[in-house]
């Protein structure tokens, strides 16, 4: 949805024009805040101000939105798009899921607004106030716009109820429900979570300058930071401004004198110990260009130093005294880079997760995919020992049904290799994925599963969603080369060279991110590009053939593999 802009004919008190736009806009309202304030006022203001500090600002800011008022119990947002609003409102309801006491009511609407200095006003405005009114605690209620605005993944988490009149609107209009995030889904995934994976605690970026700039690029940097850290498997992360009894804590002070910027981040162990500190400096001129590269370089020294870190402390435990939750962890972060000569050291790990806990629905989870990625390769014979296991994990884990998303998905489309019956994996994943709609790894998952049966569109939806979820890091290059190849199966040559370049900002080392540039630079009658990036891809796989990719993944033999495949062929790729 692009914002449109106008003037409206009516002039303000002081003779000046008032700005008129299309915008997303976020209204929010914490249930019941009259009867906490009556049981415990300290305990609810000091709930309220973790709630907006650790919660809200981040949630909205890692949208692009902006808070636009904050009323102590409430709060109104605007946004440029309706499935950033919509997106920022399900992280929100999601984050809230488990708390005893806070819950609240969301709207949101599309419509046009008037802004006047820092606030908004008008029907836009009136409207997702009184959507908030009308909808379910926990939950969500939308309009009909907004819900036409929002990809598949997020419109099908919504529920219509039909025509409703609002109170103070002339007209009546079709609203959605999302009735709150799933709890029993992923039970089994967070009691692992919660039990078995290092703890990290990201604290809200403080902000000792009073520019509103900078308190904003504070939110921002703290929603990057939550953003990217959810995303690891491996690492049980939050935004939290309590003092984590245990795990890992990451702080940060931003500091403005003048037009210079100074971000000072630490990290500290369990014991409180600082293991990591560093300073990065910027200008005000370029803040954006500067927030993009700190989160950069801050994620990639932090991930790396907590990898050495949980890897040095299971090392040091004799092999056999490992948990079946320790050897998935192991796995996990031996899949972190997701490179080809991960597979058999990931596979150990998981195989003997299962073999110590034959009932731990996460290690048959992981074990799985890891075997569905190696398909995509000629890995047999390196893996011939899980390939002789993989029948038995798949039958484990289709008697755990409904325990993990990320299970269910995963032996779907174990499935679909083995029966090739696309369309019923298409219903599998058209039902796994309302379950975790907010999950950007499992919409990482679903788009490969969309994209190896032959839907390119559907899977191009969940990457554009793991995109919007996971910005940086793994998620972001495997859902960009995932984008990339189905936009080359869609025609759209220009969108997938657009998508792989994007990836290729975060790793040179992903096959997926090659192969589709040389096959759009094909199509698009670039030969000296495309050729460029063939060679880079066959580096990798020096031995790769139309033939020999046919034979592993043929895309559902649908119409957009043929175009893929005689891209490649234009591409020079050998028959």
């Amino acid at each position: 949805m692009k914002s449109r802009i106008y003037y409206c004919r009516s002039m303000s008190s002081k003779g000046q024009q008032l700005q008129r736009k299309l915008a997303a806009i976020l209204a929010a309202d914490v249930v019941g805040y009259s009867a906490l304030m009556h049981k415990d006022e300290q305990a609810t203001l000091l709930m309220l101000d973790h709630l907006e500090s650790d919660i809200v600002t981040p949630t909205i800011a890692g949208q692009s939105g902006r808070v636009v008022k904050s009323m102590g119990d409430g709060w109104l947002a605007r946004f440029d798009s309706a499935a950033q609003a919509v997106t920022a409102a399900m992280q929100l309801q999601e984050q809230l899921a488990e708390h005893s006491l806070m819950n609240m009511r969301i709207g949101v609407h599309v419509g046009d607004i008037t802004e006047k200095g820092d606030d908004i006003l008008g029907d836009g405005v009136n409207i997702a106030a009184r959507l908030e009114s009308i909808a379910p605690t926990g939950g969500i209620a939308i309009s009909e716009p907004v819900h036409l605005n929002i990809e598949h993944t997020l419109a099908d988490a919504f529920k219509a109820v039909g025509k409703k009149k609002l109170k103070n609107i002339e007209r009546s209009l079709d609203v959605w429900i999302y009735d709150g995030p799933h709890q029993g889904a992923s039970q089994s995934s967070h009691s692992f979570t919660e039990t078995s994976l290092p703890k990290l605690s990201i604290h809200p970026v403080t902000c000792s300058d009073q520019r509103i700039e900078l308190k904003e690029m504070a939110a921002a940097l703290t929603s990057d930071f939550g953003s990217y850290f959810r995303t690891i498997n491996w690492l049980n992360a939050a935004i939290s401004s309590a003092e984590p009894p245990e795990g890992y804590a990451l702080r940060g002070m931003l500091r403005g004198h003048g037009d210079r910027l100074r971000l000072e981040a630490r990290l500290a162990d369990h014991s409180g110990s600082e293991i990591w500190t560093q300073k990065f400096d910027g200008l005000v001129e370029a803040i954006f260009d500067w927030q993009d590269e700190v989160v950069e370089k801050l994620l990639d020294a932090v991930s790396g130093i907590l990898i050495q870190s949980e890897t040095a402390k299971l090392s040091a435990l004799p092999e056999d005294e490992l948990t079946a939750e320790q050897c998935v962890l192991m796995g996990m972060i031996a899949w972190s880079d997701a490179g080809i000569d991960s597979y058999e050291e990931t596979l150990s790990y998981h195989a003997r997760a299962i073999k110590a806990k034959p009932t731990l629905a996460a290690a048959y989870a992981e074990a799985i995919w890891t075997m569905n990625g190696a398909r995509t390769y000629d890995l047999r014979r390196e893996l011939s020992s899980y390939y002789e296991k993989l029948p038995r994990w798949i039958e484990a884990g289709r008697q755990m049904a409904g325990q993990s998303p990320t299970l269910d998905l995963s032996v779907a489309v174990a499935d679909y290799n083995v029966d090739g019956d696309a369309d019923r994996l298409s219903v599998a994943l058209e039902q796994i994925r309302q379950r975790a709609p907010l999950d950007a790894r499992l919409h990482l998952f679903m788009g490969w599963g969309y994209n190896w049966a032959g839907f390119p569109k559907m899977a191009l939806s969940c990457f554009q969603t793991a995109l919007r979820l996971g910005r940086y890091g793994a998620v972001f290059v495997g859902a960009s080369g995932g984008a990339a190849t189905s936009c080359v199966m869609l025609g759209r040559d220009h969108d997938a060279i657009a998508y792989a370049e994007a990836g290729l900002r975060f790793s040179k080392n992903y096959a997926a991110l090659h192969s589709t540039r040389a096959a759009a630079h094909a199509m698009l009658g670039e030969p000296e590009k495309a050729s460029a990036a063939l060679a880079q891809m066959l580096q990798m796989e020096p031995s790769e053939t139309i033939s020999k990719w046919r034979s592993n993944v043929d895309y559902g033999g649908s119409e957009g593999a043929e175009r893929y495949f005689e891209a490649l062929r234009r591409a020079g790729l050998p028959e």
